[in-house]
């Protein structure tokens, strides 16, 4: 497959549950027994490699799977690793006590700390999240209630929405975003389920962080350029206290922005009717 076609494929297979394991093939060069018949022992976390050595294979008259050495010597092979292939191992290894189906709530706030911490100033040392807050989520129905104290992967990726949108968002507006979705996806049987919705939203992060440190630094030059008459042992504090109002202003208007947006889907009825009155 040419770089082009890999691309294609990949784009038509983003909203697959084997995503990970497609994109891990085309990055490594992997047969699909040596990938299945991978441990973490194979890898080297620190060298970023991986070292084929065993391979698993299904013996049909047989009817079990057997792990054994690869076919050839000339299959036993270390890999180098590139960046995404290492991204998408380490993510796998990373959550690999949590993607069972079904979790209680102290792995849940386990694993949503892990996940989340780097959002939070490093001294912080409370908990993402609390057995009261997510008790609270499910009864101002932000969030569906667990089956018999089990949450599922589909409550991971609605908390981590939560998380996002209660630092700027009323728990009014939250139920507003998040009703909707949680009506249409959140026990979806088909593939445009929760994780396509969270798929699709993240996928967005890395080309934003491109344009937004592009912006930061636009601002920032902007925000050195005042002062220019303020006393010398001032201007440094001067500067600082400039560039974070540009980015509280920011904020500030985004932050309306949505809500006038939330306001809006709250109210289509007001103004169909205000439409038929005219």
């Amino acid at each position: 497959m040419t770089v082009a076609e890999q691309k294609q494929f990949l784009d038509a297979a983003k909203h697959s549950h084997n995503y990970a394991q497609y994109a891990l093939i085309l990055e490594t060069g992997l047969r699909t027994g040596e990938m299945i018949g991978l441990t973490w022992d194979a890898i080297d976390w620190e060298k970023h490699t991986l070292t084929v050595n065993k391979t698993l294979e299904y013996r049909h008259k047989q009817g079990v799977w057997r792990a054994g050495p690869p076919k050839t010597e000339s299959s036993y092979r270390t890999i180098p690793l590139t960046d995404t292939a290492y991204d998408i191992l380490r993510e796998i290894y990373d959550t690999r006590e949590y993607r069972k189906e079904s979790k209680d709530l102290s792995t849940v706030l386990t694993f949503m700390d892990r996940k989340l911490r780097s959002a939070v100033r490093p001294q912080t040392e409370d908990r993402i999240l609390t057995k009261t807050m997510i008790n609270n989520y499910a009864k101002n129905k932000l969030l569906p209630p667990p089956e018999k104290k089990r949450y599922s992967r589909e409550h991971l990726l609605m908390l981590i929405f939560i998380y996002y949108f209660k630092n700027i968002l009323s728990i009014s507006d939250i139920q507003t975003l998040l009703g909707p979705i949680t009506d249409k996806y959140f026990k979806s049987m088909t593939e445009k389920d929760m994780t396509y919705i969270y798929q699709e939203v993240f996928s967005m992060e890395q080309t934003q962080i491109r344009y937004l440190e592009k912006d930061l630094m636009r601002r920032f030059k902007s925000a050195g350029e005042i002062f220019e008459d303020a006393d010398p042992e001032d201007k440094e504090f001067l500067h600082q206290f400039s560039f974070i109002c540009l980015l509280s202003f920011d904020v500030y208007m985004k932050k309306m922005i949505i809500e006038n947006m939330i306001d809006h889907m709250n109210s289509p009825k007001d103004t169909d009717s205000s439409k038929k009155g005219k």
